[in-house]
């Protein structure tokens, strides 16, 4: 779950990175805000690439299980913002 959505957004800016990045640990939860950065020189999703730089905030919610494996994650981002940046809107 998280190592496909990992490589989704990878395959969309290779060069991505996390800065600014803080962690919240609440036990069996941990919440992170980041902002990703990178240059569009892949697909996202059907879009095409645009060779365009982005910076985006994010948050990150996983829960993990007994066993310490995460059995549920949100990702949470300002999706017009990064359309904008990516000039497709």
């Amino acid at each position: 779950m998280v190592a496909g959505y990992a490589q989704h957004w990878a395959g969309a800016f290779s060069n991505g990175r996390v800065v600014h990045d803080i962690y919240y640990d609440a036990g069996d939860t941990v919440v992170t805000e980041f902002t990703g950065k990178g240059t569009n020189d892949g697909y996202l999703g059907s879009l095409p690439p645009t060779d365009l730089p982005v910076e985006l905030p994010c948050v990150h919610i996983l829960h993990f299980n007994d066993e310490g494996k995460v059995n549920f994650g949100r990702a949470y981002f300002d999706q017009l913002t990064l359309m904008q940046q990516l000039g497709y809107a």
